[in-house]
């Protein structure tokens, strides 16, 4: 599971000082943050990290912060005897097109990318030694990479809204640095080339999924992050306990310079 990113930095882009939540001592952003997710063309959106589909309490007249409550919620749903709450700020490649969570998203191809130079992780494999658990990782990558991302609308009754969303992964199997941490997923990370290919709207998703499926391996770097660098996971310094606002969708202004693919 990827949950914690450090944005890249990206020719011609300021992003306000109060726009995003603030970052942890290592930079890093984590699940149920506000990220921000780059569209095709000249468009960048402010999204909660952790994607609501559209589909959620469908018929639930409820508002945004009962919404947000419910996702977060390990109570039990009496009608379905499961919790009310899930995690959806990954998806994986292998159920991204068919899970109710994803699929509309996919099938409507809301496809955006997250420019990231590192990424954190922790031990979740099955078999993992005892002192490896609790640990943190930061994984470096060798120049700017591309998180492949969907995202989707969610709207209450009374029209309030929130986009939000999830960052794809795949096995980490083939990463031996991955491996040695005992994580067993890696968030799909696409070049320049293939990140134009994926915010294309063109694109067809039998070939966004080979996109995904043809991802490039980078060098990785790997260090176990300090104690005093560790954040615990959804609860950086603004998450949705401070209240919905600050999640709702926000534009960016206009007179940026979008410069996505540039090369400094």
């Amino acid at each position: 599971m990827c949950y914690a990113v450090k944005i890249a930095a990206l020719p011609g882009i300021r992003i306000p000082a109060d726009a995003l939540p603030a970052e942890t001592a290592g930079g890093f952003y984590y699940a149920k943050d506000t990220v921000p997710v780059f569209l095709p063309g000249r468009e960048m959106r402010l999204m909660r990290w952790d994607l609501i589909p559209r589909g959620f309490l469908r018929n639930d007249p409820c508002s945004l912060a009962e919404a947000i409550r419910k996702k977060n919620s390990r109570s039990i749903n009496p009608e379905t005897g499961k919790s009310w709450g899930f995690s959806s700020y990954n998806a994986r490649i292998e159920t991204v097109e068919s899970l109710w969570t994803f699929k509309e998203a996919w099938r409507e191809r809301n496809r955006g990318v997250i420019p990231v130079d590192a990424f954190r992780e922790r031990p979740n494999m099955d078999g993992a030694p005892a002192e490896a658990r609790g640990r943190e990782y930061e994984i470096s990558l060798e120049k700017r990479y591309y998180l492949a991302a969907l995202y989707d609308t969610w709207k209450a009754k009374d029209g309030e809204t929130l986009e939000s969303c999830t960052v794809i992964t795949g096995s980490s199997d083939h990463i031996p640095e991955l491996q040695a941490i005992w994580h067993e997923r890696v968030p799909i990370l696409m070049d320049v080339e293939a990140a134009r290919v994926w915010l294309d709207p063109s694109t067809h998703s039998r070939a966004a999924m080979e996109l995904l499926r043809g991802a490039p391996v980078p060098a990785l770097s790997v260090r176990e992050v300090p104690k005093k660098e560790v954040t615990p996971v959804a609860k950086s310094a603004k998450s949705m306990k401070d209240g919905p606002d600050n999640m709702v969708e926000r534009k960016i202004d206009s007179e940026i310079t979008l410069d996505l693919f540039g090369n400094s």
